[in-house]
């Protein structure tokens, strides 16, 4: 199978697809067993068993564990098979969870990804969400990170561990793309806005046996997976042959 282009993966902005599409008839269907194990699995081993989870029911997302530590689990949509499972502190609980759960409502409306980013923009604007005003983290360490692209090709973003940084454009942390491509330890931003994230790629992914287990069947296969952001350090090596 052919890979898809990185000009055309970038033209991703890394963590969204074509925000025009219908939502609720793209969404990938899932079961509560396999949506709770995607949720846990964004986050290390050792957060997992007291960790909150919430997963999308028929009309909303519903909490079905409840929280014994400082971590809520719960897999945001994007446009086709996205997928974004992921752990969130009581910083990030407070500024991107309220627009998780309210985007997931959003959805089984059947409104579209093009009108729920305006409405976030405007939760924003209007003070409903708020802004990070300290540090917080969000895992997305899993292997299961997916995106589609527009043509309809499937590809995932690799494992990695985000920190708050608001407002933070690229340029202001130094970021290079074909630098980083070559040394994925280095950090990139997500994207520019009250929601923005530094974002550092992970060694390894977190254990994948409880999503094999639970979600046999439901998830694109492996041979599907055409592209990853940032290219794997083999796929990156014709960015920059020195070391950084």
């Amino acid at each position: 199978m052919s890979k898809i282009t990185l000009k055309a993966v970038m033209a991703l902005g890394l963590l969204g697809a074509n925000q025009t599409a219908t939502a609720q008839e793209e969404l990938i269907a899932l079961t509560p067993e396999c949506e709770t194990a995607l949720a846990l699995a964004g986050g290390p081993k050792n957060i997992r068993e007291g960790a909150g989870v919430y997963i999308l029911g028929p009309e909303k997302f519903e909490l079905v564990k409840e929280k014994k530590n400082n971590f809520i689990c719960i897999v945001p949509r994007r446009p086709g098979i996205g997928l974004s499972p992921q752990c969130l502190d009581e910083i990030t609980q407070k500024s991107h969870l309220p627009v998780y759960l309210d985007e997931g409502r959003k959805l089984r409306e059947g409104k579209s990804f093009a009108e729920i980013a305006e409405e976030r923009k405007e939760g924003f604007e209007e003070g409903i969400y708020q802004v990070p005003t300290k540090t917080g983290v969000s895992y997305m360490a899993s292997n299961y990170n997916y995106r589609q692209a527009p043509d309809g090709r499937y590809g995932r973003v690799a494992a990695h561990v985000m920190y708050t940084a608001p407002y933070t454009k690229p340029e202001d942390i130094g970021y290079d793309r074909d630098t980083q491509y070559a040394n994925h330890g280095l950090p990139y931003v997500n994207a520019y806005g009250p929601l923005g994230f530094f974002i550092a790629d992970v060694e390894k992914p977190t254990d994948s046996t409880d999503v094999i287990k639970a979600c046999a069947g439901q998830l694109p296969s492996e041979d599907e997976m055409v592209f990853q952001v940032p290219p794997l350090r083999e796929e990156a090596k014709h960015f920059n042959q020195g070391g950084n």
